[in-house]
């Protein structure tokens, strides 16, 4: 996916851009449940939409919580400069 498609993947969806805004928010990954409460965002559809954002290599899970990818930070570098 070049990165154009990147970014109207996430610009297609206020919930990927809200998650993706708070994620690149934080230095330190954050957990599910406050990214849900945070986003105002029922749990089941903040799971569905970070699972659809790391199956694009743009957000990542580690032992401590979700962050964004390089290409994720790049993408959503991208969308705040247009």
């Amino acid at each position: 996916m070049s990165m154009e498609e990147h970014e109207g993947f996430v610009m297609g969806s206020p919930t990927r851009e809200r998650l993706m805004s708070l994620l690149a928010g934080r230095k330190n990954p954050m957990e599910v449940a406050t990214l849900s409460k945070l986003s105002h965002v029922a749990m089941p559809v903040c799971v569905r939409t970070l699972e659809e954002l790391m199956e694009r290599g743009l957000v990542a899970l580690r032992e401590d919580g979700y962050v964004l990818t390089e290409k994720g930070l790049a993408v959503y570098a991208r969308l705040r400069s247009t």
